[in-house]
């Protein structure tokens, strides 16, 4: 179970799947697709 100020990461290719059980009012995401740590 996630809540306010929790991280998390996936590795490229990765699907995930999470049920929203609250109502979700801000999201913030990076997205770095030439990052050589997250290409392995």
């Amino acid at each position: 179970t996630y809540t306010a100020g929790d991280i998390f990461y996936t590795h490229k290719g990765e699907q995930v799947t999470w049920v929203i059980e609250e109502t979700v009012r801000k999201v913030f995401f990076i997205h770095d697709p030439d990052a050589e740590e997250m290409a392995a």
